[in-house]
């Protein structure tokens, strides 16, 4: 099943980490299934660091709100639990 179809990932990566983008990869398509991965050497990283998420509006996960309790608005969330999720991934992962 791919859950994540249609939402996407980037990923900024070091220079030096870019021999480990196949081992990333890997790690973040078996937690998200289905998803757009980029990967995006940048000198502004020293670790892999997921950058920016997008959920369509036609995702499930576009659904997904919390209460902003400032202003009592709902703000969607989905983006953010990928972003979430990728970061533990990267972290946990022993390249």
């Amino acid at each position: 099943m791919e859950y994540y179809r249609g939402c996407w990932l980037t990923v900024e990566i070091p220079s030096d980490r870019k021999s480990d983008e196949n081992a990333m990869l890997k790690a973040l398509a078996k937690e998200l299934p289905g998803i757009y991965l980029r990967f995006v050497t940048s000198p502004n990283v020293r670790q892999p660091t997921a950058a920016e998420a997008f959920v369509p509006e036609t995702h499930g996960m576009a659904g997904m709100k919390r209460q902003d309790f400032e202003s009592r608005e709902e703000k969607p969330v989905g983006a953010q639990t990928i972003l979430m999720i990728a970061s533990d991934v990267l972290s946990n992962l022993n390249v």
